[in-house]
């Protein structure tokens, strides 16, 4: 699986003469200093507090005075509310081609969410008003996570929410906040020169791992370059393959994870085995010594125990020993993809079945375990 987590404005979202008209209102009503649009599209990586106290404050940057910050407080829930009730397809539409990418690029394997510094309520207006709410299986405002950009605590309650991990998602965002945020979280990042933020100071700043792009088109294209191709996101099954080059042993990649069955399990209908009740294990392939003949199989697997799963993530303890099991291709049940962020952490390209079906004489299927 593949999360990918967008900034609103200024990535999917043409919204800046929205937000910018909209905060001079706000500053004009209460009788303040109004602002340039430079001003304005440099202060967006901040929530709108912050924001409004760098207005209020001459533009001289982020202020913790509390006087300031009361008042910005208060102007900025007038510009708020203002704000997400001028919403509509024509203030607030998406960057020509965006939504056609977004539907072409979803899949059961790729998902997608929405990360702002504005308000959940103005993110979730937007979506409404371009008619894509489906496409998005979490949206957060700064105040629904409790957190703005670049603090990593509204990307990690996206993961948490879509069980995704860093290694398997990436973060999309025009401003330095939104490299900073994916840096801060280790999720992969992708700039956006078409925003609020500088093509120059995006790259500077080193926070967008995947490189800045300069319109929609290569966006997607960079994203779905990203994206494992499906051929490679499929659990394969012994019990879909044959023999000898057929058989699943065959497709095996070092680096992959297997499940594989010990305790008891079948060679040509005979059961074989220790006698012990059989389980069903995860293990990441380390060496194959494997011969195929035409109908036949001989050799071993040289594996490492996969020690815990959380969905789609996987980790080995750093104290268990490398190669340390080995098998046959005759206990070999399900070859799953993986993505290896080290030595220890991986994530499954493919969703992995609680329970699989075991090499028994009576069909059966078993849990698929962890060695701890």
């Amino acid at each position: 699986m593949i999360h990918i987590c967008f900034d609103l404005d200024g990535t999917l979202c043409s919204s800046t003469n929205l937000g910018f008209q909209s905060t001079n209102l706000a500053l004009k009503t209460n009788g303040k200093r109004l602002i340039t649009l430079e001003e304005y599209e440099s202060c967006t990586r901040y929530d709108t507090i912050t924001r409004f106290g760098v207005h209020l404050n001459n533009g001289s940057g982020p202020t913790d005075d509390p006087e300031i910050l009361s008042e910005a407080r208060r102007i900025g829930g007038e510009f708020e509310n203002q704000y997400t009730a001028l919403v509509s397809p024509a203030t607030a539409p998406f960057f020509k081609g965006a939504l056609e990418h977004l539907k072409t690029l979803k899949s059961p394997t790729t998902t997608f969410s929405i990360l702002t510094n504005a308000k959940k309520e103005y993110a979730e207006k937007v979506l409404d008003v371009n008619e894509c709410t489906s496409l998005f299986t979490s949206v957060h405002g700064a105040d629904s996570a409790q957190c703005s950009k670049p603090l990593p605590g509204g990307l990690n309650l996206i993961m948490s929410e879509n069980s995704a991990t860093p290694q398997n998602t990436i973060f999309v965002g025009d401003s330095l906040s939104d490299g900073e945020a994916g840096v801060n979280t280790g999720c992969r990042t992708v700039g956006c020169s078409w925003g609020a933020g500088k093509r120059d100071d995006l790259i500077a700043s080193g926070f967008f791992t995947e490189g800045v792009v300069d319109d929609v088109e290569t966006l997607f294209s960079t994203l779905k370059n990203l994206i494992p191709p499906t051929s490679a996101s499929v659990v394969d099954l012994q019990s879909d393959c044959g023999r000898g080059q057929e058989h699943l042993s065959a497709r095996l990649e070092e680096g992959d994870v297997c499940v594989y069955q010990v305790g008891t399990w079948m060679v040509d209908s005979v059961s074989v085995g220790p006698g012990e009740p059989p389980r069903l294990l995860l293990a990441r392939v380390d060496c194959l010594q494997i011969n195929w003949t035409t109908d036949c199989e001989h050799g071993r697997i040289l594996a490492t125990p996969v020690s815990t799963r959380q969905g789609d993530a996987l980790h080995i303890d750093k104290d268990v020993e490398y190669a340390g099991v080995e098998f046959g291709p005759e206990q070999l049940i399900a070859r799953l993809p993986v993505a290896w962020a080290d030595e220890y952490a991986g994530t499954l390209l493919a969703p992995l079945p609680e329970m699989l079906p075991a090499s028994l004489l009576e069909k059966e299927e078993l849990i698929v375990e962890t060695a701890r």
